[in-house]
């Protein structure tokens, strides 16, 4: 073009590219509904960067070329909000939501806010018709936007509530936030600035590779992120958002009027209008909100988003709830620090800071000493814990853990909590170092660490033992691992009663459980004649027991669930028929297994060195055996279970290993469906390891798999593997 050039079809082009760069923009990030490709995209923004060049007369704050490019501040400026922003009150549980609604409602009754159109039943009492707006709360950084005439003039953190730092060109980077709005007004809103998941395993990865810290999470990193002085940098890190809050400029009540528009907009009444107007104008709106009518549908819409929240790339770390009306809003108010007419209900955390009262130990069945740490009683994961295991003394030296120390805690599924770290900045100096006893707490007898391995491999264990054979903690234990579950599984025999019937002389080890009678019990304490006759059946009906449960009950060192099941198909495939072994089963263990040699338990595969040493070793011990004749004589059966043919199996003969949470199975059901398809579970990944199936907060075993190039399947994945159904 030259000189004579015509301005006005410059200026025409300069705006239609901006509408249609901006229009992708909105479908891109805000709707995630693309029409045109990244290079397209990328063509059309290089256009519009040229014209505005050659053209800096038709320059304007709200083009999408102002996002990225400005200059490093030197440091950021503090601003003050025109409303002050809250933050809601917390609850943790149901009952502490029913509180809140109660007496939110007692305060509606009593200042009389209700007027006769939202009653027109006066019989109607306030939670009959009360609704709610409940939306997801996002784990980021609370943000306020100010438009005037429509075009973005300030993105401002929140601060301590009344000021707050300018933030705003590190917002415009971010491209689900408009720059210009649909409409032309006057108006401020509230949201949320995050980074997703996926985004922080990524700068995660960069950083370690740089060798600088990483972020701890999502939240840490969006905040670090918005606060970067160079705008370039909060560019390159993919930051998104939500807005949820029209908080409008001007000093006096708020909603009071939308300012500066011409359009017959209409004035929302309620937060879910609140929200589709946002959305009208051109704000990304988290679109997981529902309308709900008292806490019974609060709370099935607060337990649907605890389990589906992991799915989500954000992170949500609770619900926050708001009386629908606005009108019931404004006139609630607010208290001195947050708001009346709502409250955030939070998910059950998974890591928190405590306190450590005391260490003690606990003796396992093995004689293995395990530190657990004792606290007040802190809500994690959505129970109330008062103690985690330090795992053993070398654990407790590498964490540098004091008594009286202030520490994180994590709990995942229905596992015991564990400290995660110290928050050594918060010591006194009255903390106290912790050793491990040189004898038993419970018997006396030597504590110390065990040699491990062959004379090529010798050393010594991590862990503390009781050397005690006789330990009473240790036969507790060892009883009550007979018991459980995947072992004899009798129901009623808990941890409690193992040890008053060991107190009160009536077992001295497992076998005696099956010659308890009913006349036994009844005098004890705990026991009236129903627990008596129920405990009674339990053991009676336990007597019939399938090999594989009779092997892991035995407590055998190195002899977990596994093995036991290697044992038992071993005796199928090469000693007994089933109907043969079910009448001299534990009989013909007792006579043949103290026969069997280490070297010959090691032709098993899948059974190695230690577990053949100890099976060897348990089998050729006459206590062990005498316990064996004792549960013989008292009727104890052993039978082979069932095992269905899966030559055909897609599974058949590959290696799996499970980690985290299922949703669809319990870990021993999906353990079962692999081994009736002829596949085979073990507890730790190597390179023999064919599958992974990975569960919600998977552990150290995913990243093990990573590195080894195992393949790595979700709960999907296995059910097309296994073409089943629960």
């Amino acid at each position: 073009m030259g000189q004579r050039e015509d301005k006005e079809k410059i200026k025409d082009r300069i705006e239609k590219l901006r509408a249609e760069i901006d229009r992708h923009r909105y479908l891109y990030h805000v709707l995630d509904q693309p029409e045109i490709s990244d290079e397209i995209y990328d063509s059309l923004m290089e256009e519009l960067r040229q014209l505005e060049e050659r053209f800096p007369e038709f320059d304007s704050p709200a083009s999408p070329t102002k996002r990225i490019g400005g200059a490093p501040l030197k440091k950021f400026e503090k601003v003050r909000h025109r409303n002050k922003q809250w933050s809601f009150d917390d609850v943790f549980d149901f009952e502490e939501l029913k509180k809140w609604e109660e007496k939110t409602l007692r305060l509606i009754t009593k200042t009389k806010i209700l007027n006769s159109e939202q009653t027109p039943n006066k019989s109607q009492t306030a939670n009959s018709f009360l609704e709610y707006a409940c939306e997801l709360k996002i784990d980021g950084l609370k943000i306020v936007l100010t438009y005037e005439k429509g075009i973005l003039i300030q993105a401002a953190t929140r601060g301590d509530g009344v000021i707050g730092e300018n933030v705003t060109e590190n917002v415009k980077t971010i491209q689900s936030i408009p720059l210009k709005l649909n409409y032309p007004m006057n108006l401020t809103v509230v949201g949320e600035i995050w980074l997703s998941k996926e985004e922080l395993e990524r700068l995660n990865e960069e950083r370690k590779r740089k060798g600088e810290p990483i972020f701890a999470n999502t939240r840490n990193a969006a905040a670090g992120s918005i606060r970067q002085l160079d705008p370039k940098i909060a560019a390159s890190r993919k930051l998104d958002s939500f807005i949820y809050d029209i908080d409008y400029n001007y000093i006096g009540e708020k909603r009071q009027a939308i300012s500066g528009v011409k359009e017959n907009i209409l004035l929302p009444q309620t937060q879910i209008e609140e929200l589709n107007l946002l959305e009208k104008l051109g704000f990304k709106v988290n679109q997981n909100y529902k309308l709900c009518k008292g806490v019974g549908e609060i709370e099935n819409f607060y337990q649907q988003w605890i389990d589906k929240r992991k799915k989500e790339k954000y992170e949500i770390d609770g619900v926050v709830i708001k009386i629908n009306a606005i009108s019931i809003q404004n006139a609630l108010g607010y208290t001195g620090k947050a708001p009346r007419w709502g409250v955030a209900y939070k998910f059950p955390a998974e890591r928190v800071t405590t306190q450590i009262e005391n260490i003690s130990v606990q003796i396992g069945r093995t004689g293995v000493l395990t530190p657990v740490a004792h606290f007040k009683p802190t809500r994690v994961a959505g129970s109330l814990v008062s103690r985690a295991t330090l795992h053993n003394e070398d654990e407790i030296r590498k964490k540098d853990i004091h008594i009286g120390d202030t520490v994180v805690i994590q709990k995942a599924g229905d596992v015991i909590p564990e400290v995660v770290e110290v928050l050594k900045n918060l010591r006194s100096g009255e903390e106290k170092i912790w050793r491990m006893p040189k004898k038993c707490p419970v018997c006396g007898g030597e504590v110390r660490k065990q040699k491990t391995g062959d004379t090529r491999h010798a050393g010594t264990s991590a862990a503390h033992y009781c050397f005690n054979p006789n330990c009473f903690a240790i036969e507790v234990r060892k009883i009550i691992h007979f018991v459980s579950k995947k072992g004899f599984n009798i129901e009623g025999l808990g941890e409690k009663i193992v040890e008053q019937l060991v107190n009160e002389g009536l077992i001295a080890n497992a076998a005696d459980i099956f010659n308890l009678k009913k006349g036994d019990l009844k005098p004890l304490e705990r026991f009236a004649e129903k627990s008596a006759d129920n405990l009674i059946q339990a053991i009676e009906k336990s007597k019939e027991v399938y090999l594989k449960n009779f092997l892991f009950a035995l407590g055998i060192r190195y002899v977990g669930e596994e093995t036991a099941i290697l044992i038992e198909k071993m005796i199928k495939e090469k000693v007994l028929n089933s109907e043969e072994f079910e009448i001299n089963g534990l009989k013909y263990i007792r006579e043949n297994f103290s026969k069997i040699k280490k070297e010959d338990w090691e032709t098993i595969k899948g059974i190695g060195e230690k577990s053949a040493k100890s099976l060897f070793s348990w089998f050729k011990e006459k206590k062990n055996l005498e316990m064996l004749i004792k549960m013989e004589k008292a009727g104890v059966k052993i039978k082979l279970s069932p095992m269905a043919k899966a030559n055909q199996s897609k599974l058949a003969g590959k290696n799996f290993v499970l980690t985290g949470e299922l949703k669809q199975w319990t870990r021993d059901e999906a353990k079962d469906i692999i081994r009736k398809m002829g596949g085979k579970v073990s507890s730790s990944v190597s390179r023999q390891t064919d599958y992974l199936l990975v569960g919600e907060n998977p552990g150290s075993k995913y990243e093990k798999a990573k590195e080894l190039g195992v393949k790595i399947i979700g709960e999907k994945a296995f059910i097309a593997l296994i073409k089943i159904e629960k």
